[in-house]
Order: C-alpha cells, then sequence, then structure tokens
C-alpha cells in the first residue's frame, strides 16, 4: 500500500468545506483507474458526504473544534491496487 500526505490545509470551526484529491495523473501512469473510494475523519472534523468521479475523489467536511485534523481517503484500482491519501487540516477558533 502506498501512502501520500497533502499538508496546509486551513478551516475556521464551525464551518464547512469540500476537499478534492485527483488521483488521474497517478492513475494514467500506472495504465489504471480507481475502482474505489472510502474517506475517515479524525480530530474535529465530522464528514458530511463524500463522492468520487472518475479518478477524483472529494469529501465534504464541518469543522467541529480548533486543533489538527486529518481526511483519509483510501482508494482501490481496477487492479487491485490501494492507496491511501490523508489530508492533514489546521482547524482555527473561531
Amino acid at each position: 500500500m502506498n501512502s501520500f500526505v497533502r499538508r496546509g490545509n486551513d478551516l475556521v470551526a464551525g464551518a464547512t468545506a469540500i476537499y478534492s484529491w485527483d488521483w488521474s495523473d497517478l492513475m494514467t501512469d500506472l495504465e489504471d483507474s480507481l475502482s474505489g473510494s472510502s474517506w475517515a475523519v479524525e480530530g474535529g472534523i465530522t464528514q458530511v458526504s463524500h463522492d468520487r468521479d472518475g479518478d477524483e475523489t472529494a469529501i465534504k467536511v464541518e469543522a467541529d473544534s480548533a486543533g489538527e485534523a486529518r481526511a483519509i481517503n483510501t482508494v482501490t484500482t481496477a487492479g487491485g491496487l490501494v492507496f491511501l491519501g490523508t489530508l492533514c487540516i489546521t482547524v482555527r477558533p473561531v
């Protein structure tokens, strides 16, 4: 399983935001495509919804409390590979 991390995402407590992860370059390099996607959240955020369109995934989150949070995207390819994408989110107080 391969893992990727993206930092620098800020959100104010009480706000909602949509974050996306574009896997298309990797899928092109691998000559593969996404067949599944799931999200998990940790820290002071709540998952509102999630979606996948082709090789791009997205999550809508609501910030509950200030601190560090993560949204973790687990994707599976048609070829059976699994990748993790972690979005590190800093939730700022109001």
